[in-house]
């Protein structure tokens, strides 16, 4: 995997590179102090990856996100933001996945030069999970995805057929997992929910306390319903949103899921907040009235809480795999048989739209397709 660094501090650049150098498939072909040098390079080297800084002169990360977006898709690489943990930083990374960005990564100069060495595990996950698609593309190495065992495909009239069956129930909590890629999928999902629903919408986004508060108010700022950030149990009420505190857990709780619970438990989780503990918790809620929704991200977060969702009535949907950044999570529950069907953004934002009085219009655009190429 061939890696662009773009910062305009030498010792990022120097440091950075030493992490990478010595991963196994990893090549650093160039280092760039500002944007403009780094679109130059991207043009000449054609990197898999790129990590960009934010704060550079000449041309900043968000603005060299612009310029990348205005190239052919062949020619972007995918861009890992580096940001800082503060709330400036945290509304930038927001920007710049929003830009075009596929994940960020908190820049620590301290964790970063050696002294903890889960700053290094993290930049090399993220960066081979970002530049797998990239690399399997363009004859590269594929980062083990060939031996995936490949997805049974479904048939079209099959699909539609679910997806009018999901859009004619009435549903009472909706819960979200996300992680890689995820903020742009949710900015599109939710504010397609309107106004009038009354169903209660949960979202677990794998990111920092401070990240997922800029999340949620980004989202209520844009969003027809109330997007509330979570850091404490509260009821849980209809016609909201709720995106879950980064670093703990969120689930429902109480005989029928009518309050949310944020806790640490269980600590060994890989990832806080959980989606497998947030699907989990609506296995014990009125399952048959709980929609499950797995986003993009890497490994399987997800994949054991969809399993127990579905198996006491509930129904799973995952991002399809065309549109995710990292389609890990969304195949572990598509893999395992619990998600019904994987679909784009913008067919889960119309759903979102649909499913608030039973679903009738989506269903009826579903089988008028359906009718025009029979």
């Amino acid at each position: 995997m061939r890696i662009l660094i773009v910062d305009d501090s030498a010792f990022m650049r120097r440091v950075l590179s030493k992490l990478l150098e010595t991963e196994p498939g990893f090549e650093i072909v160039g280092t760039a102090s500002d944007g403009r040098e780094a679109l130059k390079l991207v043009g000449e080297l054609h990197p898999d990856v790129m990590t960009l800084d934010i704060q550079m002169p000449n041309l900043n990360g968000l603005q060299t996100l612009e310029e990348l977006a205005k190239r052919p898709r062949t020619e972007r690489p995918p861009v890992l933001l580096c940001s800082s943990l503060t709330k400036q930083g945290s509304h930038e990374a927001l920007d710049g996945l929003r830009l075009g960005a596929a994940d960020f990564i908190l820049k620590d100069s301290v964790k970063a030069a050696g002294a903890d060495g889960s700053f290094r595990e993290e930049l090399v996950r993220k960066i081979r999970a970002i530049g797998r698609r990239r690399a399997t593309a363009t004859g590269g190495a594929g980062g083990g995805d060939a031996a995936l065992k490949p997805l049974a495909r479904v048939d079209p009239k099959d699909a539609a057929t679910t997806l009018d069956t999901i859009a004619s129930k009435t549903w009472r909590t909706v819960l979200i997992g996300s992680s890689t890629g995820g903020p742009p999928v949710l900015d599109t999902i939710i504010t397609a929910i309107p106004a009038d629903t009354q169903i209660s919408y949960v979202i677990a986004q794998h990111m920092p306390e401070l990240f997922t508060r800029s999340l949620a108010e980004r989202l209520d700022r844009r969003a027809s319903v109330p997007v509330e950030f979570v850091d404490s149990d509260r009821p849980l009420m209809p016609g909201r949103v709720y995106v879950g505190v980064g670093g703990r857990h969120i689930r429902l709780s109480g005989l029928s899921g009518e309050r949310l619970q944020i806790t640490d438990k269980p600590a060994e989780a890989p990832y806080k907040p959980s989606v497998d503990e947030l699907l989990k918790s609506g296995a014990t809620a009125r399952a048959e009235q709980v929609l499950g929704v797995v986003l993009t991200g890497m490994g399987s977060d997800g994949a054991e809480g969809g399993a127990a969702l579905a198996a006491r009535g509930g129904t799973i949907i995952a991002q399809d795999e065309a549109s995710s950044v990292v389609f890990g999570m969304p195949r572990a529950v598509l893999a395992n048989g619990s998600a019904k069907l994987g679909l784009s953004p913008e067919r889960i934002g119309e759903l979102f739209n649909a499913i608030r009085g039973g679903g009738a219009a989506l269903a009826g655009g579903v089988a008028e397709r359906r009718r025009s190429c029979a």
